[in-house]
């Protein structure tokens, strides 16, 4: 095996860790920790459980912080292991996860207010900072989506990864950019948007997921 081959499994493997770690991190900070807090459609059961477990608010920001940070690794991982299938396609994809992150930075700031839970003693003003947070983090999913529909077409581009796996990407990407585009330009969207991300979650999970783990077992061996 030469150098490109070994370069190429040493991001392949960076890659496919960060994003299992990413998908942990997801499940504790918006699984467990940000749906146990926002009860949608309910301030003042919000408001209760902001106030009876204030600690998971930090759980959101640390684990979203990290998430921002395994995006910036897995954006340079990928760019290094597509680069010899297409150099400024694959720079494409890692600037459009990178502007991302930096979305889903500004995203969090409205939840700084909320560390400080003592000062917060209004109902609709710990509803108001969560609300924000989620309608930044929408905005950025477009872009994300964006980003897997180009990533998508890099891994079918690419001679050495199954295509299913780019069709996969992609149509993950189509969910992110339909979902959270209609969630900005229709303004009773939010009635239809539980039911859809129900059917939906599953495909765009396992987008991402079967990349990771592709990339773990299969990804730069040849």
């Amino acid at each position: 095996m030469g150098v490109t081959e070994n370069r190429k499994r040493s991001m392949a493997l960076l890659a496919g860790s960060s994003l299992i770690l990413m998908a942990l991190l997801a499940g504790v900070g918006y699984g467990y920790a940000f749906e146990t807090l926002y009860v949608e459609g309910d301030t003042w059961a919000t408001f209760q459980q902001f106030h009876q477990s204030p600690s998971l608010v930090y759980w959101v920001v640390a684990t979203f912080v990290g998430i921002l940070l395994l995006d910036v690794v897995v954006g340079w991982a990928l760019y290094g292991f597509f680069y010899s299938t297409h150099s400024h396609l694959s720079m494409l994809a890692a600037v459009l996860r990178w502007v991302y992150s930096l979305l889903l930075g500004a995203a969090l700031l409205p939840l700084l207010p909320l560390l400080d839970s003592a000062r917060m003693q209004k109902a609709a003003e710990v509803m108001a900072h969560l609300e924000d947070f989620l309608r930044a983090w929408s905005l950025g999913l477009i872009l994300f989506g964006v980003h897997l529909l180009v990533l998508g077409y890099l891994i079918v581009m690419s001679p050495k990864t199954p295509k299913w796996l780019g069709f996969l990407v992609c149509f993950a990407g189509i969910c992110y950019v339909g979902i959270h585009a209609a969630q900005q330009i229709i303004a009773d969207f939010s009635v239809y948007r539980k039911q859809i991300e129900t059917m939906l979650s599953a495909p765009m999970a396992l987008g991402e997921l079967s990349l990771a783990i592709w990339l773990l077992v299969r990804g730069g061996k040849g």
